[in-house]
């Protein structure tokens, strides 16, 4: 009953964990352990009300050690790190696997360092292959995160240089002009045709040209798609 109600009463629910933990978590008696691990769930969903302390103690107690991984692998604390590496060193625990999820889904160079020493020296091919199937989640992880953030660098880069170029449409040098128009088919802007094809009945020859193979070439893109 109590476990369901701070679960609901968000502006009391850090001061109910707090009166959990200071009741029942040193003396963990059986009746409380569904409270108990109720709280430190909790912690891993709220970080403001999470305490480190307590979540490590309770790696060192079976029957909260899982409802402590689950939460420190949601809150990706640094600091915890060497509780479970320590707690890895031990790879017969029953909740071993649940702390390499943990570990993995830090999904920073911390982690994987700590899997890769784990991995090193695992006795077992499971073990080992456990570790290994973490390190490369993180890797598929960071490589993705990485690309999507150059891509976005990327197109940040481009959106303003075609700005720039659709303003230099309205310059009073042709030449200027004319080099606008042919960047914007270099930079494959597609958004930009209907700007271009009213340019068309006022331009001189020259720029008409430039226009029509810009148009051309722009017209021949197929819509990219949405990612």
């Amino acid at each position: 009953m109590v476990a369901r109600q701070f679960a609901w009463e968000a502006p009391l629910a850090d001061a109910i964990t707090e009166k959990i933990l200071d009741r029942w978590f040193s003396a963990s008696p059986a009746y409380a352990k569904y409270t108990l691990r109720s709280a430190i769930r909790r912690m891993g969903s709220y970080p403001a009300s999470a305490n480190l302390e307590v979540l490590v103690e309770a790696l060192g107690r079976e029957e909260l050690r899982g409802t402590a991984l689950e939460s420190i692998g949601k809150l990706h604390d640094p600091t915890l790190l060497p509780a479970l590496e320590q707690l890895l060193a031990n790879p017969g625990d029953s909740e071993w696997l649940d702390a390499v999820e943990a570990v993995t889904n830090y999904m920073s160079d911390e982690a994987a360092e700590v899997l890769l020493a784990v991995a090193t020296g695992a006795g077992s091919l499971e073990a080992r292959s456990a570790c290994l199937a973490g390190l490369a989640a993180i890797r598929d992880f960071q490589d993705a995160r990485s690309h999507f953030a150059t891509r976005r660098a990327s197109r940040q880069t481009r959106d303003g240089a075609i700005t720039d170029l659709v303003g230099m449409l309205e310059d009073e040098n042709a030449e200027v002009r004319i080099q606008a128009i042919r960047a914007l088919a270099t930079f494959e802007s597609v958004e930009s045709i209907p700007r271009l094809i009213r340019m068309l009945p006022d331009a001189d020859e020259v720029t008409a040209k430039a226009l029509r193979e810009t148009l051309d070439r722009l017209n021949g893109i197929a819509p990219e798609e949405e990612q």
